[in-house]
This record gives structure tokens, sequence and C-alpha cells, in this order.
């Protein structure tokens, strides 16, 4: 993973972290040693402000120390590779959840919009609850009322947080 490809994603989550992937811990952790300039094992708020502009990036010192103080949990002012590691996994968490919600919206999506018509997803409802109660979601599901569910409604369906653009 490149600076640029990390700095895409960064991020934070208040849920408990999962784990790295034992097999891309030795490639996270090169990662994090090439943020870690003066190999004291922390990434400073300088060394992460130089990561950002390797990468392309312009932050302001304040917008990086805001990062570090998101993801620094022990409040030395530095991010450890502990604090690294569970920022990255809440991130891969992350990717693979909306790689789930991408592939269960085209198993449903069949037209050409990219939406799910009304009645394919209300008999698919009906499955697991009456006609009325399929009925009833999907009208508060439906928030723009075109009787189609868009990728984003569909979403929030399913309990994810909504798309901000």
């Amino acid at each position: 993973m490149d600076i640029s490809s990390f700095f895409n994603w960064m991020g934070k989550d208040e849920s408990l972290p999962p784990t790295l992937p034992p097999e891309d811990y030795a490639l996270y952790r090169k990662v994090f040693d090439d943020f870690d300039r003066n190999e004291d094992g922390t990434i400073s708020t300088s060394e992460l402000h130089s990561a950002f502009r390797r990468a392309g990036h312009n932050p302001t010192e304040a917008e990086v120390q805001d990062m570090i103080n998101e993801t620094d949990m022990n409040y030395t002012g530095k991010i450890e590779w502990e604090e690294f590691a569970a920022l990255l996994a809440i991130k891969l968490a992350e990717r693979e959840e909306e790689s789930d919600y991408k592939e269960t919206f085209r198993v449903f999506s069949k037209d050409a919009q990219g939406c799910i018509a009304m009645e394919e997803m209300k008999f698919v409802l009906s499955q697991v609850c009456s006609i009325e109660e399929a009925k009833e979601m999907l009208e508060v599901v439906d928030r723009n009322g075109d009787g189609k569910i868009s990728f984003s409604e569909f979403r929030c369906m399913m309990g994810a947080n909504p798309i901000l653009l």
C-alpha cells in the first residue's frame, strides 16, 4: 500500500477495532515505519504532515494535529504502532463492509439504471414479513419517492451510515 492509498481511506470510527489480517501485517508495519522518519516508534505531527505532502496532499498543521488527536488513544501526542494498526483494521473492515453492500445491491439491481425496482424489493422483503410491512418499510427507505431503491437508500436500509456528498 502506498501513501496515497492510505490517505484515501484514513479516518476515525468509534467502534471497537477489528484486528489486522495476519498476511498483511508486514505490509502495514512497513507503511508505519515509512511514516516514522526518525525511527522512534511513533508518528509525530510533523512526520504525518510530511507523509501527506509526499502523497500530494497539503493539509494544514491544525488538520494534521486533529488527525493525531483522533487516533492517539493514550494522549501522547503521537501515533504508536498499536493505534495505527487499530485505525488500519477499522478502515479495512469498513471497506469490506462497503464491498458487501455493493455485491448485495448488484444481486437485486436488475435494471440498467443501477436501482432496485420497488416491486422486486417488496417481494424479497415479503419473504420475511407481511406485504403490508414490506410496503411500509419501503416507503421509509425510498427517500426521494421515485419508486426505486438507489444504492444510497439500500445502504441506509441495511443499517449503514448515509453517503454524504
